[in-house]
């Protein structure tokens, strides 16, 4: 889980996109973006808000895409800067955008600095394939400066039949409602997102929570896609996993690994996250990922651990 982003955008103003044209329409979300969490207010404020706004809707032929963060990118660490959830799903989308292979085998990223607010530019290129895999490099840069660097697998599909898995429990409509404790008072990235805790509370270094965000990735779409789905919840799971008092320490994941064996199904993602802290300043979360028939994949984040300096 990281950094943030807030883009106010003044009542009468067009917006624009990074190129500096009008950028594409952005559905009303009405007087007032804060809303309560519920199932109510999931449906009624799905299709008003998403992570970022861009003049195209994919990566054009020489593989760049400008966009533009909204204020649900931002994190929790700082108000400034991203968290890194949405922007891992947007690397993916370029890739899967330009790939000839559906499905993503495996995505992996490291954050090689916080993710300021405003323009960004994602850069993807093919690095090699075969007849089963593409590999593609993807980059994230702000001020021309490389934020996040990635690499992603997509896999051609077959005819082989998946096997079984237990569904796990319980599930979200079971589960109780959840609030992080590191939440802000703005429009934020946990604004868009409902929590269902299903095992552990935060701070146990070992929960099973539900997520389900509300926000598209890009404006103007309606839903999140399986696999957008996947990444923006994913970097999530260093929060829902959490060992550490946020407000003695910072627990910033440098790096981002996500492998999937099959797309999620419904709107609803598990993590079951469990965090380990050594000596030094290191830690890692390991998080299984569901949907509500089983394990969809993994997800594993090397954490820098710092403490927090007293005000």
């Amino acid at each position: 889980m990281l950094w943030g982003v807030c883009v106010r955008t003044n009542v009468g103003q067009v917006p624009r996109g990074p190129s500096g044209n009008a950028a594409a329409p952005v559905p009303s979300a009405g007087p007032d973006l804060r809303f309560e969490r519920g199932a109510a207010s999931w449906e009624t404020n799905a299709v008003n808000q998403s992570y970022f706004r861009s003049d195209e809707l994919a990566p054009n032929a020489e593989g760049r895409w400008e966009v533009e963060t909204t204020p649900f990118s931002r994190g929790p660490w700082h108000p400034d800067f991203c968290h890194a959830g949405p922007p891992s799903a947007l690397m993916v989308r370029a890739a899967q955008e330009l790939g000839s292979f559906p499905s993503v085998q495996r995505a992996t990223f490291d954050v090689l600095r916080p993710i300021p607010l405003g323009a960004l530019i994602v850069t993807v290129r093919k690095q090699s394939d075969s007849r089963s895999l593409e590999r593609w490099e993807v980059e994230l840069l702000s001020a021309e400066r490389v934020c996040m660097r990635g690499t992603i697998l997509l896999a051609s599909s077959n005819e082989t039949e998946g096997l079984p898995d237990p569904a796990p429990s319980p599930l979200p409509n079971d589960s109780a409602p959840l609030e992080f404790p590191f939440n802000t008072a703005d429009e934020s990235y946990m604004h868009v997102v409902e929590l269902r805790a299903a095992r552990g509370k935060i701070g146990d270094g070992d929960m099973f929570c539900w997520l389900r965000p509300s926000a598209s990735l890009l404006a103007g779409e309606s839903t999140l896609r399986p696999t957008d789905r996947v990444f923006v919840c994913a970097d999530a799971s260093s929060g829902v996993g959490a060992r550490l008092d946020w407000k003695t320490h910072s627990f910033v994941n440098a790096d981002l690994s996500v492998s999937l064996f099959r797309e999620p199904e419904g709107d609803w993602l598990g993590l079951e996250a469990k965090t380990y802290a050594g000596a030094g300043g290191r830690g890692l979360t390991s998080t299984t990922l569901f949907d509500a028939r089983g394990p969809v994949g993994a997800c594993m984040q090397g954490l820098a651990i710092r403490r927090v300096r007293s005000k």
